[in-house]
């Protein structure tokens, strides 16, 4: 479904083209992309990034699109070996690094601020650390007629937008709770979905289906 589909879609089934709804349904997709990205910890919102870390110095600055960190490594730029980083609160990392300046092999990771995280000890090599964390893709939008979830899961996407835009027209409580419902039939749909792509291959879930006969 493109965006001048849905754009369409959301005013067909709402009955309305008043000209303030019209005008809000960027909106409405905007906050329904973010409804289902708060939903479900999609495969599609993965990212890895790499730099290199600087002798001394324990912060290293997080990409610009980060939401989440979902873990960190570092790889040894002699050996190659990696090594997983255990995340802590800060209080925790300045009990354990008494002294910033020390250096040595980063055992910890904690969420600094908006903009980096901080590691304990500080790096004593110049070694590459790997993030693993979630982003916010580009939204539907005029300047992008399709993303993955318009393109995969239509109908979520559809039902989201429908759910808001009842709320911004105030509709009848019995009629949101019905759009809340096909909305929520539809995020299970995508959630089982996404279980069986992060936990079973083909061969695992034919035995499934063979067991249940």
């Amino acid at each position: 479904m493109t965006y001048s589909e849905l754009k369409q879609a959301v005013q067909d089934w709402i009955e309305s083209s008043e000209s303030s709804m019209v005008t809000n349904i960027d909106l409405m997709i905007e906050m329904a992309e973010k409804r289902i990205y708060k939903s479900v910890d999609l495969n599609e919102t993965h990212k890895y990034k790499t730099s290199t870390l600087t002798i001394g110095d324990e912060f290293v600055s997080l990409p610009a699109d980060a939401i989440v960190i979902r873990g960190v490594q570092i790889i040894d730029a002699v050996t190659n070996k990696r090594t997983t980083l255990e995340q802590k609160d800060i209080s925790y990392m300045d009990e354990y690094v008494l002294d910033r300046d020390s250096v040595g092999t980063p055992k910890y990771y904690a969420w600094y601020d908006a903009e980096a995280i901080i590691l304990a000890p500080s790096p004593e090599a110049a070694d590459t650390v790997e993030l693993h964390y979630t982003y916010r893709p580009a939204k539907l939008s005029a300047s992008n007629e399709e993303t993955w979830l318009s393109t995969e899961h239509p109908d979520l996407m559809l039902n989201a937008c429908v759910l808001e835009g009842a709320i911004y027209n105030r509709m009848e409580q019995e009629d949101i709770a019905l759009y809340k419902a096909r909305y929520d039939e539809s995020i299970q749909a995508l959630l089982v979905e996404e279980n069986f792509r992060n936990r079973q291959d083909s061969e695992r879930f034919r035995e499934l289906k063979l067991g249940a006969q």
